[in-house]
């Protein structure tokens, strides 16, 4: 076991190594058309690749990828669905690209002490991330507003403290609302204080 995990281990820093853990995903292209003709991914994540017998091109409409039927290299593809033809088949399928793994956490240590935590898919190799935190706070019978931000970096899950004051009962909610192509905004429970 000790040897596996060794080589499992030394394995990570090899050049290409990382790529072959990603979740790859394979479109058979007969002349029926792609199989499957929609395919769910994780963005950022999770290559696709499409084989079969003649190396027709995959044109998407959005420009999001190149390909070529059994081409090696695959594509990525940001959130959202994203419509292709093959062309000389004449036949479409789309990818549809969900937003990678995040999670916010808040907590209430005590009355005006809250804390948390920002989990998240890092890439591969992982490396140092960098997040603002906005915490928003509602009083009894008002509406949500941001009341502080606060930067935090480091390795996931990364941590963040907001030191309150309620006046009255108040809840709070944290978000991290940054949206790029693989991550959406992300809200925490809401906890109440006071």
């Amino acid at each position: 076991m000790r040897r596996f995990l060794v080589i499992l281990v030394l394995g990570l820093g090899l050049p290409g190594v990382a790529q072959a853990l990603l979740d790859w995903h394979v479109v058979k292209v007969t002349d029926t058309g792609p199989q499957p003709s929609v395919i769910h991914v994780t963005a950022g994540f999770s290559p696709v690749v499409w084989q079969g017998s003649h190396g027709w091109r995959i044109v998407f409409a959005d420009g999001s990828c190149r390909a070529t039927v059994n081409d090696s290299h695959g594509c990525t593809f940001t959130i959202g669905a994203h419509p292709y033809r093959v062309l000389g088949l004449g036949k479409t399928g789309t990818v549809v690209a969900s937003p990678l793994y995040r999670r916010v956490t808040l907590h209430a240590t005590s009355g005006t002490l809250l804390t948390g935590t920002v989990d998240e898919t890092v890439g591969s190799p992982p490396g140092q991330v960098t997040e603002t935190v906005t915490l928003f706070a509602k009083a009894a019978g008002g509406a949500f507003a941001p009341i502080a931000r606060q930067t935090v970096s480091g390795w996931a899950p990364l941590r963040f403290r907001f030191q309150v004051q309620p006046r009255r009962r108040t809840t709070y909610e944290a978000a991290v609302l940054t949206k790029s192509g693989y991550f959406g905004r992300t809200f925490s429970s809401r906890i109440a204080v006071g």
